[in-house]
């Protein structure tokens, strides 16, 4: 296997976080990590973590054999700095690049750790709302999700989690609210977390995702295949889409950017009068 290591960042949330991890399936290890809570300053903050692991660890841009970036759901301006981070470390170093979202991230934190039959990762949404998915434990021991990603109040949460199951909701528990109507599952447990970049790398292989794009299980085997191809992205057979290019790395928004929402009311003011009529 080769000595190079795979970079991996994520600026969704209010902590920005970034790791390098070696190895292969199975046997991932985490060299270093780094986490910074400016959450307005992910343009500089990102790189500048990347540089100091890489300073620690004594190596060099060179070294680097893939990148993963989380992908969202998150805020819509971290999201699309880390995406365009990403990509641009891709294009500039001749070496693949993987999206992986920021809910699965934390799903696979706490499916490294703990086996409730359901895992809820959530991220605050703003505006009253929470991002949300929804992993249940399958047969094969993975955890599948079936159905999108998907963004409700922060006081409906559990009404969109089948109920009667022993549920785990982790990530940014603190904004979640009505856990009173909770009463209908087996048990119910919140565990506060920060998104941890390697697990953006970790514990994927726990995973199940939904068909359409989601990477899950597949990872692991990219990653070991970019690895033991130097890093070097195959510029010659690779089409851009595929995974491994830059433009197959898209962010997840689930809804619309606030700057959508008020040019829309800004070009029709009465539009929502006109929709509750």
């Amino acid at each position: 296997m080769s000595d190079r290591v795979i970079v991996a960042l994520d600026g969704s949330t209010h902590v920005s976080t970034a790791a390098l991890v070696a190895g292969r399936p199975g046997s991932w290890s985490v060299l270093a990590r780094r986490t910074d809570t400016d959450s307005r300053g992910q343009a500089r903050v990102l790189l500048r973590l990347i540089d100091d692991m890489l300073a620690q660890t004594g190596r060099a841009t060179a070294d680097i054999g893939a990148i993963v970036t989380g992908i969202g759901p998150g805020t819509f301006t971290g999201v699309r700095i880390a995406v365009a981070t990403a990509r641009a470390l891709a294009l500039a170093l001749g070496a693949p690049v993987f999206g992986v979202s920021t809910l699965a991230a934390l799903a696979a934190g706490a499916a490294t750790q703990v086996r409730p039959e359901t895992i809820v990762p959530v991220v605050d949404a703003r505006r009253g709302q929470v991002f949300y998915g929804i992993y249940r434990l399958g047969p094969s021991g993975a955890y599948e999700r079936t159905d999108d990603f998907g963004v409700c109040d922060r006081a409906s949460l559990f009404e969109h989690i089948p109920a009667g199951l022993e549920v785990l909701v982790t990530g940014d528990t603190g904004v979640v609210e009505g856990q009173g109507a909770s009463g209908g599952f087996a048990g119910v447990e919140l565990q506060p977390a920060d998104v941890c970049a390697e697990y953006l790398v970790l514990g994927q292989d726990r995973l199940a995702e939904a068909a359409g794009g989601a990477l899950g299980g597949r990872l692991d085997a990219l990653l070991e295949q970019a690895l033991a191809a130097g890093g070097a992205a195959d510029k010659g057979s690779a089409q851009a889409g595929e995974a491994g290019t830059p433009e197959s790395v898209k962010p997840i928004y689930v809804r619309s950017p606030d700057a959508d929402i008020h040019i829309t009311k800004m070009r029709d003011p009465g539009a929502d009068a006109a929709r509750e009529a």
